[in-house]
């Protein structure tokens, strides 16, 4: 039995997916030229910033500064460390690194903020009911249908829930600043206010 190989004439790599090796089928899905030259890593290649021992993953640099670009990370931030071990990236936290340089905690936290503001963008940044344009932190996603089933975003950013849930969610909601939402809120159910009186 023959070992099928790559459709591309000039390519004898092993066969991986739609007639493609694994290297022309991930050009293929990304729309990338088919034809450019494979890219030879050199084994003894380091990383490109000053001072970094690690060996290149991608880009000139290792997996830890690669990583600092795409997350728009200080290159030169000091890695903790714990028992030896690399910890995580915020300045006081000794907890053992996870993922993407945080601890657990820190980078379910990092998730949820960079979520949120890709929402909140989506939405063109300005509240509702008064028209300011303010940071990220400070809007809430209203739940204008109020209907059942209804999670609230917060929640569901919690959770890590996949953004075609997230878009599902959002399809209810209205983009608002802290102070507008309690307003809203609060003009909904004047029973709250009975207390005040």
């Amino acid at each position: 039995m023959t070992t099928k190989v790559c459709k591309l004439a000039h390519c004898d790599e092993k066969h991986h997916c739609k007639e493609y090796c694994h290297l022309h089928y991930k050009r293929h899905r990304a729309g990338v030229d088919l034809y450019k030259p494979k890219q030879i890593k050199d084994p003894g290649r380091g990383c490109s910033v000053k001072g970094c021992k690690h060996k290149h993953s991608a880009k000139g640099m290792c997996q830890l500064h690669w990583s600092r670009v795409k997350t728009g990370t200080p290159l030169l931030q000091e890695v903790q460390e714990k028992n030896g071990k690399r910890g995580c990236r915020i300045k006081g936290c000794t907890t053992k690194h996870h993922s993407h340089g945080y601890c657990a905690p820190h980078d379910q936290r990092m998730s949820r903020i960079s979520t949120k503001r890709k929402l909140v963008e989506q939405f063109g940044g300005k509240c509702t009911d008064c028209k300011l344009e303010f940071p990220f932190y400070i809007f809430d996603f209203d739940n204008v249908l109020d209907a059942p089933g209804h999670v609230s975003i917060g929640k569901l950013l919690d959770r890590r829930v996949n953004y075609a849930v997230l878009q599902e969610e959002l399809k209810r909601c209205e983009l608002v600043c802290a102070n507008c939402h309690r307003t809203r809120t609060y003009s909904r159910y004047p029973e709250l206010l009975e207390d005040e009186k």
